[in-house]
């Protein structure tokens, strides 16, 4: 459709949605844009989009929550352990006298003030412990903890994790196991001139129930505002997407159904969507198209031009452009198609992509070729009858000196008095006789007559011509590869015949291999049961296709004005076919033309020797 441009870019087009054959499994009722799992995917996703974005504000909001938590306890741990441990240092002092030692005074002191301690909720604690042998024995815990609460847990066991950090001198706010088993947020702080250690926890469950109940209704509320979403969304949208599926529709069917081939291009010239009519003619499915630019499909004589064409278009020098250009099939074959490109903007102007519709022209270019070969056959067959009848007429005139200069020669043969002059004249009077054979056949092409046949030894008529054009063989540097048979080779035809038509077929030879190389020109005769091949190739530039049909016809040259008439091969083919014999162009096996005369073969000493043996004055 249109070439790949020297942009880079790959600008895709606004393309409509790919149309499915037959029905859709949950289609939308009449008067719905979306039918019933589509309507549940889009609150699916508005749920889980509420769900998600309420999390998101519950996960954060506890993140904080712990973070202040984790603040809160350790601020409490380092407070009470200061406190704790100037009650130790005072009671080491001053408390000698009391009964059990002045830890016990200090720890007497601190029971009676947990009792009072506070502020850290239900499950909230404060515990002192210290490590005897290989376990923690508890000193303290206060009013919350349970009635079952264990004396000691053994040092070495998944409890009391926060204590055994507390006791191995690490301060730190952790989550771990306590001694009964529940997780809690715990500060530790050591209490080295006592040997104990300070726990101050709260149980986990107790910071994140008010999050869970707060998600359930955040759940609920979610859920309720995506069902009102989806409503409110389907309401609004419907009609719109309904009246957007019935132009998609309509531009489909316009779109697929169209006579022509028609595209959606980007800018560098890839098939962004492609009808049934354009995959049909370029012989390639959608994928395929997709795939491959438009400069790979198209002939190369016609990619600069629409390379051009398609540049200008993009860069504002044109509105759109139309050319009539080939593009190759994947069997080889060309198309020809009418093209016409433009390009698809919005509503500000800006460029989306290109449109490209092709027509087949292919028949009606056929239509246009056969109408003007007709057309030239006809000019071509007026000037024939006019030539004819212009040759005829110096035919005639030429004929009677002719015959007078035969006679002259004959009396001048006969009166010769020097012998070694004899051969001479009977040479003259050969080409004499020879002249009056051409004009003969002039004639006789003319009047659409018959020359006479005979049988011909062809390795001979090979032989006097070549010999005949050896200087411009030589003269133009080309090499004669003569293929003939030593016995003679016979076939029923014409010599005058077959000296014209060979003649004009090694002089093409000649003119056309003046600028090649190498210069080799082949004649070879084949013997078949019932005929005779006559081959001439040469190492020349060949025949182009585009004229291998017209190249016998009357008047047609390729040869540059003033050195040929067109008229050599047409009058060589028609003799030929006057003595049963047949000319025609053939595939060469490497590069060059190759001419082919088919003659009937005949057998030694039928007829004469010369087919037509007419005087040239008769």
């Amino acid at each position: 459709m249109v070439p790949v441009s020297q942009s880079g870019k790959h600008d895709e087009p606004t393309r409509p949605a790919p149309q499915h054959g037959g029905g859709r499994r949950g289609a939308a009722a009449p008067g719905h844009a979306f039918g019933g799992r589509e309507r549940l995917a889009l609150l699916l996703i508005l749920v889980t989009a509420a769900l998600g974005g309420t999390g998101a504000a519950l996960g954060l909001l506890l993140d904080a929550a712990m973070t202040q938590q984790r603040a809160l306890l350790a601020d409490i741990a380092h407070s009470q352990a200061r406190l704790i441990g100037a009650v130790g240092r005072f009671d080491r002092r001053f408390s000698q006298d009391f009964p059990a030692g002045a830890g016990a005074a200090t720890l007497a002191q601190i029971r009676e003030a947990v009792g009072a301690f506070g502020g850290l909720g239900e499950s909230g604690e404060l515990v002192l412990a210290h490590r005897v042998e290989d376990r923690i024995e508890l000193l303290l815990v206060n009013a919350n903890a349970p009635a079952d609460t264990p004396l000691s847990v053994p040092w070495q066991s998944h409890l009391a994790e926060p204590m055994r950090a507390a006791l191995s001198g690490a301060s730190r706010v952790l989550i771990g196991r306590d001694y009964a088993g529940r997780r809690v947020l715990a500060a530790t702080a050591p209490l080295d001139q006592l040997g104990w250690g300070l726990v101050v926890k709260v149980d986990l469950a107790e910071i994140r129930r008010p999050f869970a109940r707060a998600a359930a209704i955040a759940v609920g509320i979610a859920v309720l505002l995506a069902g009102i979403g989806a409503a409110l969304f389907f309401h609004i949208t419907d009609p719109l997407l309904q009246r957007l599926a019935t132009s998609e529709a309509r531009f489909r069917a316009l779109f697929e159904d169209a006579p022509i081939g028609v595209a959606l291009v980007s800018r560098d010239g890839h098939v962004a969507l492609s009808n049934q009519a354009l995959r049909t003619l370029l012989g390639r499915d959608a994928s395929t198209l997709a795939r491959q630019s438009f400069a790979g499909l198209t002939h190369p004589d016609d990619v600069a031009t629409d390379i051009a064409h398609y540049q200008a278009l993009w860069a504002g020098d044109l509105d759109s452009y139309s050319m009539d250009k080939r593009y190759l099939r994947p069997d080889g074959s060309i198309v020809w198609g009418h093209l016409t490109v433009a390009l698809m903007r919005d509503g500000d102007g800006r460029a989306l992509g290109a449109v490209g519709m092709l027509e087949d022209i292919g028949e009606r270019r056929r239509m246009q070729q056969t109408l003007d070969e007709t057309r030239d056959k006809a000019m071509q067959l007026e000037k024939l009858s006019a030539l004819g009848t212009f040759v005829g007429g110096i035919a005639h005139e030429i004929k009677n000196p002719l015959m007078g200069l035969s006679n002259y020669i004959a009396h001048v043969e006969a009166h010769l008095a020097d012998a070694m002059l004899a051969p001479y004249l009977v040479r003259a009077q050969e080409q004499v006789r020879r002249i009056g054979r051409i004009v003969d056949g002039v004639l006789g092409y003319a009047r659409d007559d018959n020359a006479a046949t005979g049988t011909v030894d062809l390795s001979e008529v090979v032989r006097d011509v070549t010999s005949l054009v050896g200087s411009e063989l030589r003269a133009n540097g080309i090499k004669l590869d003569n293929l003939l048979p030593r016995a003679p080779v016979y076939v029923m035809s014409n010599r005058d015949v077959l000296n014209q038509a060979l003649l004009n077929l090694l002089l093409n030879a000649i003119q056309a291999l003046r600028d090649s190389d190498p210069r080799e020109i082949r004649v070879a005769i084949t013997r078949e049961p019932q005929r005779v091949l006559l081959s001439i190739s040469d190492s020349g530039p060949g025949v182009p296709d585009a004229i291998r049909r017209r190249i016998f016809d009357p008047f047609f040259t390729t040869k540059p004005p003033g050195e040929g008439t067109g008229l050599g091969l047409s009058v060589a083919q028609q003799g030929l076919h006057t003595v049963g014999a047949e000319l025609v162009l053939v595939p060469a096996a490497d590069s060059g033309a190759r001419f082919l005369i088919r003659l009937p073969a005949a057998e030694p000493g039928r007829g004469n020797d010369h087919g037509d043996q007419r005087h040239p004055g008769g």
